[in-house]
């Protein structure tokens, strides 16, 4: 599926942010910018629960500042409803630090402990929502 957009009526903020911008790839994403600031407000992704129902997910972009010589938000509590199911604060950002070659690198110990990957019939295991 090719990538498109288009202008969405925005809900997550309710007044507070004007008509947003949908992308869409392999699902779509509605974001929205706020009316006073004209700045990015929130981007919301869906949650296909086949238990409990399918959720809306909003990272609020909120408390925009200064970091790094750029406006960033500060805060971003991803929500569902009116439940804050993470809290992302900012207190300072470095723009393209230096990282080691090897920072992410396994030690050999545990590359040779770990198992094989599955390369089979793999089931399907939801655990990305169950983390929340």
């Amino acid at each position: 599926m090719g990538d498109s957009s288009h202008v969405t009526s925005a809900d997550p903020l309710g007044e507070q942010v004007a008509a947003g911008v949908s992308l869409r790839r392999a699902t779509t994403s509605p974001s929205c910018s706020s009316r006073k600031t004209h700045l990015p407000a929130a981007i919301r992704t869906r949650d296909d629960d086949n238990i409990h129902g399918d959720l809306n997910y909003d990272l609020v972009l909120a408390d925009w500042k200064r970091l790094a010589g750029r406006r960033s938000p500060s805060r971003c509590p991803i929500g569902s409803g009116d439940v804050d199911v993470a809290k992302l604060k900012y207190r300072e950002v470095t723009a393209n630090p230096a990282i080691a070659a090897d920072t992410f690198a396994v030690p050999e110990a545990i590359q040779a402990a770990a198992q094989a990957s599955g390369n089979g019939n793999v089931p399907y295991q939801w655990s990305c929502g169950g983390s929340f």
